[in-house]
């Protein structure tokens, strides 16, 4: 009896083990990664899967000495992993709920965009910070993100441009954004993606902005001193993968 217990304790370690091996399979064979960590980790991922689903088979055939504080523990951690399925969006934005076929298809460049400098908010953030918009001749810049409102900027009849900057995982996620001023003086709802073409113009007094929060998230920086005269804001749905996972320094960006 002591033996069959034994077995079976152990036995159940090695499921947990392959349970946990099938929940990293999963997040790498669709689309749900990025919500987790940097795509930049998924050899590393799959290496630990492979890792974790062979221990779990050799387990299987030759159950370990049982121990029921490794057990919890497995099933712990089994549990918080299928607990955080599906990711829900941390941040507060929203993209219409639509496929990624119609996410494409919104974002395709429209004609009045043409001859804009397409990049992402960060690298925006990095040109201006560098005294580089010069460099960078034409109409203007073409940028897309989340729009975070505030009620002294709405005062004004500005708006918040964010994207989400993630380097590693959710703990070293931090928003990157812009002011901008719309063509209309026309706001955007808070949390909705937009995209956006115009010129990022220094402000007359070089003035910092208001400290905008994102939720879900510790650090937001907002490029100072400039506003972004937007020609058009267009409203589109969240790209496949919202954050920015590359940060160029030259063309092409990393739009």
């Amino acid at each position: 009896m002591h033996n069959i217990q034994r077995n079976l304790l152990g036995r159940a370690d090695a499921l947990l083990l392959l349970g946990l091996a099938l929940f990293m399979a999963y997040l790498l064979s669709g689309e749900m990664y990025w919500h987790y960590l940097h795509p930049r980790f998924r050899p590393v991922t799959a290496t630990a899967a492979l890792a974790m689903a062979g221990l779990g088979l050799f387990a299987l055939f030759r159950p370990p000495r049982p121990s029921g504080g490794r057990t919890l523990a497995f099933a712990l951690m089994l549990g918080l992993s299928l607990a955080s399925l599906p990711a829900t969006d941390p941040f507060g934005s929203r993209g219409g709920g639509r496929g990624v076929a119609e996410a494409e298809t919104a974002e395709e460049v429209p004609e009045n965009e043409t001859g804009y400098l397409r990049l992402n908010t960060g690298e925006l953030y990095d040109l201006a910070e560098n005294n580089e918009l010069s460099k960078h001749p034409g109409p203007g810049f073409a940028v897309r993100g989340f729009v975070r409102r505030d009620p002294e900027l709405d005062r004004q009849g500005l708006f918040g441009l964010y994207r989400v900057a993630l380097y590693c995982c959710f703990a070293d996620a931090t928003a990157v954004g812009i002011v901008v001023r719309p063509p209309d003086g026309a706001l955007p709802e808070d949390g909705t993606w937009v995209r956006t073409a115009g010129r990022l113009n220094p402000t007359p007094d070089g003035a910092s902005w208001p400290d905008i929060q994102v939720p879900g998230i510790f650090y937001a920086s907002t490029l100072p001193g400039y506003v972004f005269a937007a020609d058009t804001v267009v409203a589109v749905a969240a790209p496949r993968e919202p954050f920015m996972f590359e940060w160029r320094a030259a063309p092409p960006y990393a739009y």
